[in-house]
C-alpha cells in the first residue's frame, strides 16, 4: 500500500478515474476548473462572450447608436472601432420607437458599406418584452420566437430595460432580481451575451433604479454626451479584467432617401476635443457652486444659492449634466446624497476660465453646407437640454429626431431640409467594403 503520509492534510492522488455519475448540477474538481477553456473577449477589452452587460446613459445621448453599432460589428465580424469582435447573430429588443429603426439600420449600412438588401444577421423584435413580471410567460414567448430564426446566437439586445420591465418597480430588488435572472436565464438557455440598455438615474452618475442590476451583471458601461463633445464610454464595472480606458466616438448626422436623417457613430481619431460649451442656464448652476467655496455646498445650499436665477426642475436637471459632463462631483454610488458636499472639478475650474458659453444660431442664415463622406451627406450632431439639435436647430424631445414626436427617448428621424449644392444620399449600394 502506497504511504501518503508526507502529503499532510494533502488528499491522496486518484489511483483511477471513475466514471462520472449524471447530476442535477455540474461539479469540477480544482484541476477539471484549470482546465476549463479561458473567457473570450465578445469586442476586444470591453465585455466578454456569454456575459451580462449593462450600458447605461442620459436620453438623447447615444446610447442607442452605441448599441445598434455594436450589434452590427459583432453581426458582421466587423471590428468595433478597432477592437476585434467574436462574430455571430445577433437579436435586438429594440423596445423604443421602432419608427426610427428603419432610418438607423440604413444609415450604418451606408456607413460601413453594406447594401439595402445586403443581410447583416441582425434579427429585431420591434416590441417590448416583459422580463420582470412575476411569471416567466413572456420570457418564454421570447426565447421561442428567436429559436424560430436564430438557433444560437452570439448576443442579445435588451433595448431598453424601462421598456422590459413591465409595470414592476425598478427600485425594487425583488423586481430587479428578476430582471437580472431572466436575463441570465437567456445567456444559459442560448449561450450568449445579454447586452442591457438603461438609462441613468435622477442624480445623473449611475444607472437608473435598484443596485440589484450593477451587483448581478458582470460589465457595466456609462455612456455620456457633453454639449459640443464625443459620445463617451467608461467602464463603471468589470467583474473579470481590469477597466478598460474611456472610449471616444464621433456622433455625426447623415441624411437618408427622401430627406429622412439619422446618426452614425465614427472613431475617436475624428473626434473633436474634449472642450465642453455650456449655454447659460449651465453656467449659472455651476458657476454658482463655485462661489459658495472651495468645500463645496449640499444639495439644499445649493439649490437654494440659485434658485433667484433657475427653477428646481431645472436645477435638478442641469446638476445631473454637470455631473455627467464630468464638471462637478458625484455622489458615492449607492451611498445617497444626505449631506454629500458637490463641488466643482478641475475640469469644471477650466471650463469656467475659459468661459465658453454655447452661442446661439440665427435660424434665419440656414445651417452650413454639409461635408460629403462615404457617400453620406454629414454634420456634425450636438444635443441641448438632452435634445438632438443639428447646428443650432432643435428637434423633437428626449433624444428623439421626430419634431412632433413626444412619445419618449424613441424617436424618429425628421424630415430635413436639403442642402443647396449638396447630393442627396440614396439608398443605392455603395461597393461593399465589409469583406476587405
Amino acid at each position: 500500500m502506497t504511504d501518503h503520509t508526507h502529503l499532510g492534510n494533502r488528499p491522496a492522488p486518484a489511483e483511477q478515474t471513475a466514471t462520472p455519475t449524471p447530476t442535477p448540477f455540474p461539479i469540477y474538481s480544482d484541476v477539471e476548473v484549470h482546465n476549463l477553456p479561458d473567457p473570450d473577449w465578445m469586442v476586444e477589452d470591453l465585455f466578454m462572450t456569454e456575459s451580462l452587460v449593462a450600458l447605461f446613459g442620459s436620453s438623447g445621448e447615444g446610447k442607442t447608436f452605441v448599441s445598434l453599432d455594436l450589434a452590427f460589428s459583432i453581426a458582421t465580424g466587423q471590428p468595433f472601432h478597432g477592437r476585434e469582435v467574436v462574430s455571430g447573430e445577433v437579436v435586438y429588443v429594440y423596445a423604443e420607437g421602432a419608427p426610427s429603426l428603419k432610418f438607423r439600420v440604413d444609415a450604418w449600412k451606408i456607413e460601413n458599406g453594406w447594401a439595402m438588401n445586403e443581410t447583416a444577421s441582425v434579427w429585431f423584435i420591434p416590441t417590448a418584452v416583459d422580463l420582470a413580471g412575476e411569471d416567466e410567460d413572456e420570457l418564454q414567448g421570447l426565447l421561442a420566437t428567436i429559436r424560430t430564426r436564430v438557433s444560437s446566437p452570439t448576443l442579445v439586445v435588451v433595448d431598453t430595460l424601462a421598456r422590459c420591465f413591465g409595470s414592476a418597480d425598478e427600485n425594487s430588488t425583488q423586481a430587479m432580481n428578476r430582471f437580472t435572472s431572466r436575463c441570465a436565464a437567456i445567456k444559459e438557455e442560448l449561450g450568449c451575451t445579454v447586452l442591457v440598455v438603461h438609462h441613468t438615474g435622477w442624480e445623473g452618475g449611475r444607472e437608473r433604479g435598484n443596485k440589484s442590476l450593477r451587483n448581478n451583471f458582470d460589465t457595466v458601461i456609462a455612456c455620456s454626451k457633453p454639449t459640443r463633445g464625443p459620445v463617451k464610454l467608461e467602464c463603471k464595472k468589470q467583474k473579470d479584467a481590469s477597466a478598460f480606458d474611456p472610449v471616444k466616438l464621433t456622433l455625426t448626422e447623415v441624411h437618408l432617401d427622401g430627406g429622412h436623417t439619422s446618426c452614425v457613430l465614427r472613431s475617436g481619431a475624428s473626434c473633436e476635443s474634449d472642450s465642453i460649451a455650456l449655454d447659460d442656464e449651465a453656467t449659472t448652476v455651476l458657476n454658482t457652486l463655485g462661489s459658495l467655496g472651495e468645500d463645496g455646498a449640499t444639495f439644499s445650499a445649493w439649490k437654494t444659492a440659485v434658485e433667484k436665477d433657475v427653477t428646481e426642475s431645472t436645477f435638478k436637471r442641469r446638476r445631473g449634466e454637470l455631473i455627467g459632463d464630468g464638471l462637478v462631483t458625484s455622489p458615492p454610488s449607492g451611498k445617497g446624497t444626505r449631506g454629500f458636499r458637490y463641488q466643482v472639478t478641475p475640469k469644471g475650474r477650466a471650463v469656467l476660465k475659459r468661459g465658453e458659453v454655447q452661442n446661439e444660431v440665427d435660424p434665419s442664415s440656414g445651417p452650413p453646407p454639409s461635408p460629403v463622406r462615404s457617400g453620406a451627406v454629414s454634420v456634425p450632431v450636438e444635443i441641448v437640454d438632452g435634445q438632438w439639435d443639428r447646428l443650432g436647430f432643435n428637434s423633437g424631445p428626449n433624444g428623439s429626431m421626430d419634431r412632433s414626436d413626444s412619445s419618449g427617448s424613441g424617436g424618429g428621424a425628421y424630415r430635413a431640409p436639403h442642402e443647396p449644392g449638396a447630393p442627396r444620399c440614396g439608398s443605392a449600394p455603395r461597393a461593399a467594403n465589409h469583406a476587405a
